[in-house]
């Protein structure tokens, strides 16, 4: 298996899209909603290369990019795959920085010789991953100490206005609580303690935005070297998603794939998902989220 690539950032950041027409290439092995599910089988992978044929593409699109209802929304979806990493990294995968902690010698194993099964059932060359939130970048280099990180950042105030409007953070209490309160970086700890005991959703969200934000660029900076760490903002991103992805692809020396190819360029990236943020926040909560993401690291803390 090539060099392994994960694409990290903070939740609501365009990950998702981002990564779906990122592994659009042919190379990449991916997990899926399917593999999530049977994690604990010797089945991972199946399911997607079962699916992704003329067979069932030409019974239409699917349903996630269209309208149209049919048979097509079988196919596999590209999944974070968190049943699996809470499995073979442990529950701390989910929830903690990872700042100091690194995989035992059974993870590196399991995880390792996994993600090989799946890309060889797949028929892949390379492994590509999501991973949102901190970056875990020196736990990951430790199980695979060849791979690749692209970084995608997005404007402050747009995450911040999308992740306290999230079904999932307001039900697993993001609102009033720090979410991912493990292992965090020790010059973080106090500044995110204070965040938290403001109770204020915004302060919060956008402190442990800067939080995950800057972490990532901490552990790239210790663990990747110049050419293992490519930093994309969301803004440059929906600009030109062509230009972008093509780049991206092309810094991985992978061929030329022109069905990928043409799918990225006729994907109907939406540009103007920014404004509501900016149209829909007081000029009470710009100023708290310019205090929280941009000033003291630690307001009253270490």
């Amino acid at each position: 298996m090539e060099q392994p690539i994960f694409i990290v950032g903070a939740g609501r950041s365009g990950t998702t899209v981002f990564f779906d027409l990122f592994t659009s290439h042919s190379s990449f092995g991916v997990f899926t909603n399917y593999d999530d599910l049977i994690s604990g089988t010797p089945l991972r992978g199946l399911a997607r290369r079962l699916f992704d044929n003329s067979f069932w593409q030409s019974l239409g699109r699917r349903r996630d990019y269209s309208r149209v209802s049919d048979f097509s929304s079988l196919w596999p979806r590209k999944s974070e795959a968190y049943r699996f990493w809470r499995r073979y990294a442990g529950p701390e995968f989910l929830r903690s920085y990872l700042w100091s902690q690194r995989p035992t010698p059974a993870t590196i194993h399991d995880v390792s010789r996994k993600v090989e099964q799946l890309c060889r059932w797949q028929g892949r060359q390379r492994f590509a991953a999501k991973l949102t939130g901190p970056g875990r970048i020196g736990y990951l280099r430790a199980i695979f100490p060849d791979a690749r990180f692209v970084h995608l950042v997005r404007d402050c105030s747009s995450q911040v206005y999308s992740t306290i409007n999230v079904g999932f953070w307001k039900a697993g209490g993001g609102l009033e609580q720090l979410w991912w309160d493990k292992d965090i970086p020790p010059n973080m700890a106090g500044y995110l303690q204070a965040a938290e005991a403001t109770r204020d959703p915004v302060a919060l969200a956008a402190a442990q935005w800067r939080s995950v934000v800057e972490s990532i660029r901490a552990e790239a900076g210790e663990f990747l070297g110049a050419d293992e760490y490519r930093e994309v903002t969301y803004e440059a991103f929906v600009k030109d998603p062509a230009v972008c992805i093509l780049n991206l692809w092309d810094w991985l020396g992978l061929e030329t794939d022109s069905r990928a190819t043409a799918r990225v360029q006729s994907f109907p990236v939406r540009k103007d998902a920014n404004e509501q943020s900016r149209q829909t926040f007081s000029a009470e909560q710009r100023a708290t989220l310019t205090c929280w993401a941009k000033g003291t690291v630690a307001p009253g803390g270490e």
